[in-house]
Formats: structure tokens, C-alpha cells, sequence
């Protein structure tokens, strides 16, 4: 019986840090992901910036960083706090896109 326990607690255990390492890799590729789509943004520097995939894909890293808080994997604080970062870059991406945007508009006026 001891031993059907020890498999058992091996099998959950096993499963655990699969668990573990898949939502790992989720939250870091969606990362990556964001953090290029960012790059991109700020390089193109358009008059009519499209932020919508962005969003998007800030609304699936969420996703992902509940369900990782909500399984345990990482603390919920730790969840908050990433979504908070992410949340901050794009929105100062966008800040920074309207002021260079307006800057140049103003000077083009001015001639």
C-alpha cells in the first residue's frame, strides 16, 4: 500500500512541474511577444498607430498570468504586479506615439 502511495505522490508531483513549466512558458513568450509588437510600435512612429492587436495581446498575457496565479504557480501579488508592468509599457508606448505625433504636426503647421 505504501508503495502505490509513493507513485502516487511521484505521478502528482510530476504533473505539478509540468504544470509549472507550461505556464512558465506561456508567460514569457507572451512577453516576448509584447515586447517586440512594443519595438514595432515605436519604430513605425505612423500618424494612425494601431494599438488593437497590442491590447489583444495584453488581454491574452492576463489571461494567462490569472490562471497561472489561480493554479498556484506563481503568488497573485506576482500576477498583479506583471500585469501592472506590461499594462504601463503599452500605455506609455501610446503616451509617447500621441506626443511625437503632435510634436511633428505642430512644426509642420508652424512653416
Amino acid at each position: 500500500m505504501a508503495v502505490s502511495l509513493n507513485k502516487r505522490k511521484a505521478f502528482k508531483d510530476k504533473k505539478r512541474q509540468t504544470e509549472k513549466r507550461k505556464y512558465k512558458t506561456l508567460i514569457k513568450n507572451q512577453n516576448k511577444i509584447i515586447e517586440s509588437e512594443c519595438f514595432k510600435q515605436s519604430s513605425v512612429k505612423q500618424n494612425e498607430t494601431d494599438f488593437t492587436h497590442l491590447k489583444k495581446l495584453l488581454s491574452q498575457a492576463q489571461k494567462i498570468l490569472d490562471k497561472a496565479a489561480q493554479k498556484g504557480i506563481i503568488h497573485k501579488n506576482s500576477a498583479s504586479r506583471r500585469k501592472s508592468r506590461l499594462n504601463h509599457k503599452i500605455n506609455n508606448l501610446e503616451r509617447q506615439i500621441r506626443v511625437d505625433n503632435s510634436a511633428t504636426n505642430s512644426v509642420s503647421v508652424e512653416e
